[in-house]
């Protein structure tokens, strides 16, 4: 296997700051993303079904991605669809059915406005002017008319009574009037039970009183007839009032609804008109109205969305429950323990909200509503939005609304990182039709002078904040490089929220430094303070290890690097390897003081390795027991792949050999099943904790670490 030196040059890839000196601040150099996701959005906006008629922005959730959703929107001037106002009114016919009118933008408050003054007029002011004096002397000359015509039909039997003291008279009792005989007795006229009760005090003679009874009788059947002519005209009368007061109210309100009409010709706006006039004049005029709903309740409009023109909508959907994305229906006003809904209750979501423009959802906050997916697939579906039982906000409510379905003519983007589009797809697969391919946002750019550059603009834009000192050519050189570290191998980061909490500790070591700028060792120091480094829990339990690096050679025993998960980030840590063999029936690798299950994985894959590079044809008859030396937290944490097989494998070949080996390197490489090295994630971080270890005993000058050489070009070491 060929070996070779790397050179102090190589170990880290540097960026002149010439290159960066003259790079505008806040630049932004975004164009072949921001045209390809515009492209995308167009394309979306134009589909003519509800296949592809959404974008999936896939990307880290960092200010760039922001900036190029940003600037790919203001590349679309116009609106996805024509726009309108959107309200909902009364349905006199099928109250639980609101309406739904459809309107020109701007249209949907002004007829509001005007519908509400006109129900204040019907309410405050219409009962006012039907008592005008035109009005009385109409209703007054009917009424004489009804009259003198009752009294006609009434002269003949009130002159036949008259000789038998008996005198006939009107009642009116609810909706009709009654023909009653009084008595008249000196000078005053009494009713039929009032004699009675006289006849019975001894005052009228009680021959007296059966003749007038006798008489009453006698004339009962006359009486009825009279009464039912009587009826006939008072109701015609009552009749021919109301319909004179309904006409006047009828004239009334048509010269209030002209300007209204001219200025609204949807045929839906004249049929709530006529509908309110109707209303009006069928249960308002001459009728107790107490048990009504306030006209202003019932007659106004809702106005649930108002569009601008020319203007497109970008609403962003932060917490998409269904009550936010298709809207709810609250109640209207609560009498007691009641609460009375009605259409003035509905209140659409942000999916409406967006018609004519981009409803914009974050991937993660809409994988956590699963029945807000579901929903969204069949409004995009079905272009409406029906309001359901579900979304009804009081379960008070005595009444259950169906309004009429709103149109949702929005598109949809949904940003999020790999792994949400990931889990759309397998959660969702009806809901993936209504995606293209996915636009994405790259991370990283490649590592030239035009990316260089680039990031270095992105960079500046951040660090130009009032709370930060200035950034100085070589400190933004610095940055660029630590942005490539993150990067990897021919890259260079382009997550600037990832270099933010540097520059900002950077500037605040600069400024408590009484510093102008952030120099270049100021972000390299903020680097190694923020790295995971070892934790006081981590001490080592052998001190012997706190040796390496040693001098002498030892068979057996080896050093490796080995990495570690830290939260979101890796670190290495340092481990001795020690081991002992012995012969045996079958093969059987022992690690002492590893956390068992990757024992169980190490010790067959470190089998298969051995076998293939020896060329075995039968299994090994072999014993090792490796004994592993290093923080127990560390050892209790391993994953794979991890360099510990490499260095089990070498310690082996070791004791089997007798060949020493050297106690001043550290293995950083895995192996491969077929004996060949392979690189590590975590390199950087694990050369440095070798570093680290050896810094401790200065006397040793030779230290040094193996690597694969597919890593090559992945190393960037700290400056020291």
């Amino acid at each position: 296997m060929a070996t070779s030196r790397i050179s102090h040059g190589k170990l880290r890839w540097s960026v002149n700051p010439e290159i960066v000196k003259d790079v505008p601040d806040g630049a932004f150099s975004e164009t072949q993303a921001v045209d390809k996701l515009t492209r995308a959005l167009l394309a979306a906006a134009h589909a003519r079904n509800d296949f592809q008629c959404a974008v999936f922005v896939r990307g880290a959730p960092d200010q760039r991605r922001r900036d190029v959703l940003k600037h790919a929107l203001a590349g679309i001037s116009s609106p996805v669809s024509t726009p309108h106002d959107y309200c909902y009114i009364h349905n006199f016919d099928t109250p639980d059915r609101p309406r739904l009118l459809v309107l020109e933008p701007g249209h949907g408050r002004a007829l509001r406005d005007q519908i509400d003054k006109i129900s204040r007029f019907i309410r405050d002011q219409l009962d006012g002017a039907l008592q005008s004096r035109p009005v009385r002397n109409r209703l007054l000359a009917l009424q004489e008319r009804s009259e003198s015509k009752m009294r006609q039909i009434c002269a003949s039997m009130e002159k036949q009574m008259k000789s038998h003291g008996l005198v006939l008279q009107r009642e009116e009792v609810g909706q009709m009037v009654r023909l009653a005989l009084h008595v008249q007795q000196t000078g005053r006229v009494i009713s039929q039970d009032d004699l009675a009760n006289l006849v019975a005090k001894g005052q009228i003679d009680l021959q007296e009183f059966e003749k007038i009874r006798e008489v009453i009788r006698i004339n009962q059947p006359r009486l009825t007839e009279l009464t039912a002519q009587i009826n006939r005209v008072w109701k015609h009368s009552q009749a021919l009032g109301h319909r004179l007061l309904s006409a006047e109210t009828r004239r009334l309100l048509a010269d209030m609804v002209k300007p209204l009409l001219d200025r609204f010709e949807d045929p839906g706006v004249q049929m709530h008109i006529e509908a309110i006039i109707q209303d009006v004049v069928s249960k308002r005029i001459g009728l107790p109205t107490a048990h009504l709903a306030d006209t202003e309740l019932l007659y106004s409009v809702n106005p649930v969305l108002s569009a601008e023109p020319g203007v497109l909508p970008i609403v962003h959907e932060r917490n998409p429950t269904p009550r936010n994305l298709f809207g709810t229906i609250d109640h209207s006003w609560v009498e007691g323990a009641r609460s009375i809904t009605s259409f003035r209750g509905i209140r659409i979501g942000s999916l409406v909200e967006a018609s004519g423009g981009f409803l914009l959802l974050d991937a993660e906050t809409l994988l956590e509503n699963p029945e807000s997916i579901v929903m969204l697939r069949n409004a995009l579906a079905s272009g409406c939005v029906e309001h359901s039982a579900s979304l009804i906000h009081d379960s008070r409510s005595l009444v259950s609304l169906r309004p009429d379905p709103i149109p949702a003519r929005c598109r949809l983007i949904v940003v999020g990182q790999d792994r949400h589009w990931q889990e759309l797809q397998n959660r969702y697969p009806r809901v993936r039709q209504l995606f293209g391919p996915p636009i994405d946002i790259p991370e990283s750019v490649p590592r030239t002078a035009d990316g260089v550059k680039h990031v270095a603009g992105l960079i500046k834009r951040y660090a130009h904040q009032p709370d930060l000192p200035e950034i100085s050519d070589q400190g933004l050189a610095a940055a660029i490089e630590t942005a490539a570290r993150i990067a990897g191998p021919g890259k260079i980061s382009t997550s600037v929220e990832e270099l933010a909490g540097l520059l900002r500790h950077a500037g605040v070591a600069a400024e408590l430094a009484g510093e102008s700028q952030i120099s270049a060792e100021r972000i390299h120091q903020a680097v190694r303070d923020n790295h995971p480094g070892q934790r006081p829990d981590e001490a080592y339990e052998n001190t012997n290890l706190s040796g390496f690096p040693l001098q002498q050679q030892r068979p057996a025993r080896i050093y490796a690097v080995t990495r570690i998960p830290d939260f979101t980030s890796h670190c290495g840590r340092l481990i001795r390897i020690e081991a002992s063999v012995s012969g045996g029936a079958g093969c059987r690798f022992t690690f002492d003081g590893i956390d068992t299950d990757f024992e169980r994985q190490a010790g067959p894959r470190l089998e298969v390795a051995i076998a293939n590079t020896l060329h075995l044809t039968k299994a090994l008859g072999l014993r090792a027991v490796f004994r592993c030396t290093g923080s127990k937290n560390a050892l209790q944490r391993l994953r794979f792949p991890s360099s510990l097989v490499l260095a089990a494998g070498v310690a082996l070949f070791s004791a089997l050999s007798g060949v020493a080996l050297r106690q001043d390197l550290a293995l950083i490489a895995d192996l491969g099943a077929d004996g060949d090295l392979l690189g590590l994630p975590g390199l950087n971080e694990s050369i440095e904790e070798a570093y680290r270890s050896a810094r401790n005993k200065p006397s040793a000058t030779d230290a040094g670490v193996v690597i694969a050489s597919a890593q090559r070009e992945a190393l960037m070491l700290d400056p020291q």
